[in-house]
């Protein structure tokens, strides 16, 4: 039983990387985690205890919650005031950094052109970038983390809005 509840914990916590604001990414042809994770990522979540029909069954879980995510996500509606979203919105944010962009480097400020600012709320780092005013989205993962991207980079930041 306490395999089940851990193959059920991974499957949530990948669903979350296999998604993004509401939206799939996996491809169209998942063809199931055991694709999709190192043999090591495997075996060392327990998945590899798993019955093939269990497996396939959380497969299929998984693919069922990202499409009704995507279907509830695309029939709610958003409240902007002002440029600011409302409680309880999932966004998507578009707007610009104010001034001189130079990456993200473990707390870094984002101050936007809609008046929100936004923290980086994980480490990591983007480096390399020397752009003014770049466009930036901000979406709200499966798990309900807020992401943000810069357009043109192909990198994501967990963020946390402060104002």
């Amino acid at each position: 039983m306490r395999i089940r509840s851990a193959a059920l914990a991974l499957g949530l916590c990948l669903v979350a990387g296999l998604s993004f604001a509401g939206k799939v990414i996996m491809p169209a042809d998942f063809t199931g985690l055991e694709k999709n994770m190192t043999p090591q990522e495997f075996q060392a979540t327990g998945l590899n205890k798993l019955t093939p029909e269990e497996l396939a069954a959380l497969n299929t879980w998984l693919i069922g919650k990202m499409k009704q995510r995507e279907a509830d996500a695309a029939k709610a509606p958003r409240v902007v005031r002002d440029g600011f979203l409302e409680p309880g919105d999932d966004g998507p944010v578009h707007s610009r950094i104010l001034g001189e962009f130079h990456g993200w480097h473990g707390a870094t400020h984002f101050a936007l052109e809609n008046g929100q600012v936004w923290q980086q709320a994980e480490s990591g780092e983007l480096e390399g970038v020397n752009i003014t005013d770049p466009e930036v989205t901000i979406t709200k993962s499966f798990m309900g983390d807020w992401m943000l991207k810069v357009k043109g980079y192909n990198s994501f930041v967990r963020v946390r809005r402060i104002k």
